[in-house]
């Protein structure tokens, strides 16, 4: 509570592995949507998370021994957040993938980082730094160019 963020170097490379996977992802979603609706790509892609997630709880009760204990509220609180938090949001990400360019769509990627980081100092006392700072305004800077720059083109 209260330090900077800053972040390790196996830290940093999984952020980078994880932004590069998105950003795949994101292209080979807007090439499908040619052939596929957003809801069947949301669904398969929601149904693929579902199960790489269900062996990798499964390895992890055979290598740690803990006791998993599922109540009702949890059930349903993973099923709401299923459905609101993944579902939905993948539905609505492919929508926007189907009629808005790839460009346009991976911009959101950019202000994410700025809004997590945004909660964690307001909920968990995390420190606004200088540095951070002069970040978040190149980030928005460079959206506000690109985005001028894309108008500007579908003007011509």
């Amino acid at each position: 509570k209260g330090e900077t963020i800053a972040g390790g170097m196996v830290g940093n490379i999984a952020v980078t592995i994880g932004m590069l996977g998105w950003f795949w992802y994101i292209m080979l979603s807007k090439k499908l949507s040619k052939y596929f609706s957003p809801i069947e790509i949301a669904s398969v892609s929601v149904f693929v998370s579902l199960v790489v997630s269900v062996v990798l709880l499964f390895l992890q009760t055979v290598l740690t021994p803990i006791h998993i204990v599922l109540s009702w509220k949890a059930v349903l609180a993973g099923g709401y957040m299923g459905f609101f938090g993944t579902f939905l949001t993948y539905l609505f990400l492919q929508y926007s993938i189907k009629h808005l360019t790839t460009l346009t769509v991976n911009l959101t990627s950019y202000i994410q980082p700025i809004v997590v980081t945004g909660l964690a100092i307001i909920f968990l006392g995390e420190k606004l730094t200088a540095s951070f700072s002069l970040g978040t305004l190149l980030i928005f800077a460079g959206i506000f160019l690109t985005t001028t720059l894309e108008v500007y083109k579908r003007r011509k």
